[in-house]
């Protein structure tokens, strides 16, 4: 419950104003709650009080990435890894905002860094697949999202991207594949039902091509790739 957690925090920092941990925990809230400029302002105050925590400018840099503050982000986790040059997460993060950017080459050399320092890392070899799929790299996004899933076959997000390698590279059949074991360990996912329905669409299976994105609509109502793909 949100809102009884926020009670309880506001309590906590105005019984003790110098309670660190607590602003933290309510930027962590806030986060959950997609409020992330509060979330912003609550791990702010938090490092104020406790400037070499590396974790919480970590959390500081997420919340400025979900707020797309990229720049801000990317400084955070600056600030994260003189504290901690040996945390991956920090690295990968930063990746993650330089790829936003579409500063793929730092983002590239970022996911590097986060790799070498965990080498068994799934959410880096996935991060930067995406990034080498971006640069129309398909090879090497396969191979980075292959590791994902060698490293976590359950997570079906990894199978849902090696789909799209697949498909953009030509491969429609082995795309079909990655997305059917996709629905498989998440049946919930509307992206491995919309991303099916594609492939069938351009097979000529218009049928079984409007099934599956009428399923991915049912699941995400506001869908609106799918609403386009299905018209």
């Amino acid at each position: 419950d949100y809102d009884l957690a926020l009670q309880d925090l506001d309590q906590a920092v105005k019984l003790d104003p110098t309670y660190a941990l607590a602003f933290d925990n309510l930027g962590d809230v806030f986060s959950d709650k997609s409020d992330y400029k509060s979330a912003i302002t609550n791990y702010s105050l938090a490092l104020n009080l406790e400037p070499t925590n590396h974790y919480w400018w970590i959390d500081l840099g997420i919340a400025h990435d979900d707020n797309a503050e990229y720049d801000k982000a990317i400084a955070d986790y600056d600030h994260a890894i003189q504290l901690d040059p040996q945390d991956a997460v920090a690295f990968n993060d930063r990746g993650v905002s330089h790829k936003k950017k579409r500063e793929y080459d730092l983002a590239i050399a970022d996911f590097n860094h986060a790799i070498q320092l965990r080498p068994n890392y799934a959410r880096a070899f996935d991060n930067r697949g995406d990034t080498y799929q971006n640069k129309s790299d398909y090879d090497h996004a396969i191979a980075d999202y292959d590791q994902a899933i060698k490293l976590e076959p359950k997570h079906a997000v990894w199978w849902i991207d090696r789909g799209v390698a697949h498909e953009d590279k030509g491969d429609d059949d082995l795309a079909m594949v990655d997305y059917n074991q996709a629905t498989n360990l998440d049946p919930a996912d509307p992206w491995a039902y919309n991303n099916r329905g594609t492939v069938f669409r351009k097979k000529g299976q218009l049928d079984r091509a409007i099934q599956e994105l009428t399923t991915a609509i049912q699941l995400k109502p506001d869908f609106g790739l799918a609403f386009n793909n299905r018209g």
